[in-house]
């Protein structure tokens, strides 16, 4: 409101200055100025709500939402370790917030960018944040599975690096539980980076999984080869997904931890 206001008033001091210009020492000044200064202050009005009123609301409101991540732990975490993905956020937040987005809208659609974006990072994170991590992603993909469709399959296998909207559908507690997930795995692989394990050193777990889940699934177990192709059944992918992570916890942690960043530094089911 007060934006608007100040627009008023700077509109209508540009208008009465250009009526004086346009009049000064003509007959009839006081009519013609009161035209001009109308006039002037229509077309002004329009010119700046068009302008700069969508600029300086998308400023103001990416210095909301700057203040909202600050009280993220993931958004916290980024500023602090990767200053280049955080400004991406902001700025993708800006841009959203010009085109009509809430500020609610905005932190689930970056939540999930962020989920993306880092990623990679796992298999470089530590063996414990890996971990706590895969299984805040296998908790959320239960409850997506829980409400049907295609969700669980969309969050496990985003299309095309595309934000998952199932991520928007997660419950608050779910999401900051994520959050809280995410900021250790950028917090860890920026201060002690680990090497991404190779497939020798976790071929005995990798083995064990391998032949649990396909005792329990037989011939569909072809389809975690290419989740994304349009013929897959997804919800069938979505339950052998959750099941080989869930079977991986019962591992000791010293393998799971291996097992988890070798999977994702190799393209597994992208929790």
């Amino acid at each position: 409101m007060w934006l608007h206001v100040l627009v008023a008033a700077v509109c209508g001091g540009l208008a009465a200055s250009l009526a004086k210009l346009t009049v000064k020492n003509r007959a009839g000044g006081v009519v013609a100025q009161r035209i001009i200064f109308g006039l002037a202050f229509v077309l002004l009005w329009a010119a700046f709500q068009r302008t700069v009123v969508p600029r300086a609301q998308g400023m103001l409101a990416s210095l909301t939402i700057e203040d909202e991540f600050a009280q993220n732990p993931a958004f916290s975490a980024l500023r602090k370790y990767d200053r280049l993905t955080f400004d991406s956020v902001i700025e993708a937040a800006g841009q959203s917030l010009q085109h009509g987005a809430t500020n609610a809208q905005v932190m689930s659609e970056v939540g999930a960018r962020i989920k993306i974006s880092v990623l990679p990072k796992v298999s470089s994170a530590s063996d414990q944040a890996a971990i706590q991590y895969v299984r805040v992603v296998v908790a959320s993909a239960g409850e997506l599975e829980r409400q049907g469709g295609d969700l669980c399959y969309q969050f496990l296998f985003p299309k095309d690096n595309a934000p998952a909207e199932a991520f928007t559908q997660l419950a608050v507690t779910t999401r900051g539980a994520t959050y809280a997930a995410l900021a250790e795995v950028i917090r860890t692989s920026a201060i002690s980076p680990q090497a991404a394990p190779r497939q020798i050193d976790v071929r005995e777990p990798l083995t064990y999984i391998a032949s649990l889940v396909n005792n329990r699934f037989g011939a569909d177990v072809s389809m975690l080869e290419n989740p994304g192709a349009s013929e897959v059944d997804k919800t069938k992918v979505c339950a052998m997904a959750i099941y080989m992570y869930n079977e991986i916890f019962k591992l000791p942690e010293s393998a799971q931890g291996k097992l988890l960043r070798f999977m994702l530094n190799t393209g597994g089911p992208q929790t």
